[in-house]
Parts: C-alpha cells; structure tokens; sequence
C-alpha cells in the first residue's frame, strides 16, 4: 500500500506541475490513499479482465477529479492521460532499472495456468525511493522538455 500511494503521489504531483494545476496537497495526499485503497480493493476481491480494466481506468478519474477538483470534461480527460503517461514513465523505469541493475530479490520459476512465469521478489524500499525519486526528475525534465518543444513549434 505504501508503494502504490508513493507512485500515485508522484505522478499525481508531477502531472500538477506538468499541466499548471495549482497544487493542494491534501487533495493528492487523499487522491494517493485512494488510488492505494484501490489497489488492496482489487487484489482482495480478485477482479480480472474488462472488469479490472472499466475499475482502473474509473478510479483514475475519481483520482485526478479528486486530486485537481471540479475541471471542464476535456480538461479531465487530458489530465488524467497525463496522470497515466506520467504512472506508466515511473512504473516502466523504475522496472527497467531494476532488471538492468538486477535487484530483484528472490526470483525463482514457478507455474502459473500451465506455463512457467518468474516470481520476482519485493524491491527494497529504500532502494523504491530512490528509484521512484529519479523516475520522477527524469519524467518532470522530459515533460519540461516536450512543453517547450511544442511551444517553439
């Protein structure tokens, strides 16, 4: 739970600054703890398939809606594909760091529906932060640097 509110913190914080959206902190910090909530609602309950898709993608709007406040349903739209961009950039590096630096810890095959698949363990989390704190500057300087590209155009 730690882990998902800390990354939906930080790609809620970054597609702030991103797309000039007045922070409030407690409306991300209560954005963030409900994107976590979310996370142990759908591992508990199990949800899979066009189920899990239509919940993910409803709670990431209840997030940003909650996160930046009442905005224009176009305005909502792009700042919750922000917020996903943003999510996927962290979540993607902060994985490819750890597979190119092999922190993984545990990792042994085991069989799942019939095929062999690797089980990764945990990533320490002092070694989560720092990733996720570096995913973050890369991901704010590149959005920076998109903007301002566009901007010359």
């Amino acid at each position: 739970m730690v882990i998902n509110f800390s990354m939906d913190f930080l790609s809620l914080y970054i597609t702030a600054k991103l797309m000039h959206i007045k922070l409030k902190n407690i409306r991300i910090t209560a954005a963030a703890f409900l994107g976590a909530l979310y996370s142990l609602f759908v591992l508990a309950l199990n949800v899979t398939g066009y189920l899990n898709l239509v919940l993910s993608i409803s709670a990431s709007f209840v997030m940003t809606l909650l996160a930046f406040g009442k905005q224009r349903a176009k305005d909502q739209f792009k700042n919750t594909f922000v917020f996903y961009l943003i999510s996927f950039a962290l979540g993607g590096g902060i994985t490819a760091i750890c597979n190119l630096l092999n922190i993984w810890q545990n990792n042994r095959q085991i069989m799942i529906n019939g095929t062999f698949d690797v089980l990764y363990g945990d990533v320490p989390f002092g070694i989560f932060v720092v990733l996720a704190v570096v995913c973050g500057i890369f991901s704010a300087v590149g959005g920076k640097l998109i903007k301002k590209k566009n901007a010359a155009r």
